[in-house]
């Protein structure tokens, strides 16, 4: 038996018979030091022994055994090994969360969803033992996931199919920030074809963009891809950028590499914003003004919510911004590359033709009443109270990188459909940060 093997198994048997938590601390650590000396035959092997006994124990025991493994990925153990058992039961985990949160607000006459976890959630953990176990569960499991995620295209692609794990997602991801972030990571956009139209300057692109999971560092990569100052010279075949200041380069290779940014590029500004096609009016865009904001895409949002266009492709119009709105630089998942890659220009015919046939697609979408029109996909999330977990389909997470969880407002679960999810205003569950886990969390 390896010495990695003899950490595993001393893992195991501390979280089934519940050891006491400076004993499990001490074992943990000795496991995640066999690992790092590991060969990768070893790893696997380790992974699915955990993995196993993950399926079979519950309470603080299945938290430090998903926290385990969320942090042996992080430190370069294969996702896709360690998926099958963190994926296991997810949705119902998240099912069976969300009707523990609901009891208890029920129980507690209280809409707020903490409150009501702080006043009555013993009470109610003692006629739903399962829906209370899995509450406390689920951030553990939650950053599990992430770290798998994050880290593997294959799973993201197979797990974000999976309308039933999405689904159960929605409810809880506005009320417990690791939710949040899992369904973020469920909608990262991958190796998909977007149409950037400039109209303004009859321009146009089809551009690549992977590994893309927040608006904003769509902003970023974007401007850094089309901005610049100056035309080019004589011996280059480089097309003409857009008129502008590029990104500072610190600010694009911290989004790039999954950094964080140094001292002085902490933010950008851009020169224009993000509007959907279903802004287009007569083959144009109405002037820009900071009052008419429907259908502007936030960098708040993720690029997942950005509306289809006819050809089943997202299409992107960049306007000139109203006013200069710095961009905060920091990238949404650490383990991420995003990127936006040029395919090739379009002619400035085939703009125009674009813009008609989003001006007649624009105009039949448009509400034929009084109503203002909206676009539930672009419009920027408010800090107003927010909704509790519900069955019904809601917006997506914004940024990974949120406040810091905090006893705020969070509204109670209800059948009505829940407001669109804003940065998290509960606080966690547990003491982990809201992002994916690392050797801290598994030691603590």
């Amino acid at each position: 038996m390896t010495e990695l093997s003899r950490a595993v198994n001393d893992l195991v048997a501390a979280a089934t018979h519940g050891v006491e938590p400076r004993a499990l601390k001490s074992t943990v650590e000795k496991m995640l030091d066999a690992f790092d000396a590991s060969a990768a035959p070893g790893r696997d092997a380790a992974i699915r022994s955990i993995g196993r006994a993950l399926g079979k124990v519950d309470g603080r025991g299945a938290q430090i055994l998903a926290l385990a493994l969320g942090a042996l990925v992080e430190s370069g153990a294969s996702p896709e090994v360690a998926w099958p058992a963190v994926g296991k039961g997810l949705s119902d985990l998240l099912d069976q969360a969300t009707a523990f949160a609901s009891a208890a607000v029920k129980h507690a006459r209280d809409e707020h969803v903490d409150t009501a976890i702080e006043s009555s959630g013993a009470a109610v953990a003692k006629k739903m033992p399962r829906e209370g176990e899995a509450w406390k569960a689920l951030p553990s499991r939650c950053l599990a996931a992430v770290a798998c995620l994050t880290r593997s295209k294959q799973i993201r692609k197979r797990a974000g199919k999976d309308e039933t794990l999405v689904e159960a997602a929605w409810p809880l991801s506005d009320v417990v920030s690791e939710v949040g972030y899992l369904l973020q990571a469920l909608r990262i956009v991958d190796d998909e074809t977007f149409v950037v139209l400039a109209p303004g300057a009859h321009r146009g692109w089809r551009v690549t963009v992977d590994a893309m999971a927040s608006n904003a560092e769509l902003y970023v990569l974007l401007a850094d891809a089309l901005v610049g100052e100056g035309k080019p010279g004589p011996k280059t075949k480089a097309p003409a950028r857009l008129p502008g200041k590029r990104p500072d380069p610190r600010a694009v290779a911290a989004i790039r590499e999954g950094a964080h940014p140094p001292k002085g590029a902490s933010s950008v500004k851009v020169p224009f914003h993000l509007v959907a096609w279903t802004a287009v009016e007569e083959g144009g865009l109405p002037p820009t003004t900071p009052h008419e904001t429907d259908h502007w895409i936030r960098m708040e949002g993720i690029p997942a919510d950005i509306p289809l266009g006819a050809g089943k492709e997202r299409v992107v119009l960049l306007q000139d911004a109203p006013y200069p709105e710095p961009i905060p630089v920091a990238p949404s998942f650490e383990s991420l590359r995003p990127e936006v890659r040029i395919e090739r220009e379009l002619s400035a015919s085939e703009v125009d033709r674009a813009m008609l046939t989003l001006g007649k697609a624009a105009a039949k979408a448009r509400p034929t009443t009084a109503e203002a029109p909206t676009n539930a996909k672009t419009k920027a999330p408010t800090k107003a109270k927010t909704k509790a977990p519900t069955k019904a389909k809601t917006k997506a997470p914004t940024k990974a990188k949120t406040k810091a969880p905090t006893k705020a407002k969070t509204k109670a679960p209800t059948k009505a459909k829940a407001k669109a999810p804003t940065k998290a205003k509960t606080k966690a569950p547990t003491k982990a940060k809201a992002k994916a886990p690392t050797k801290a969390k598994a030691k603590a």
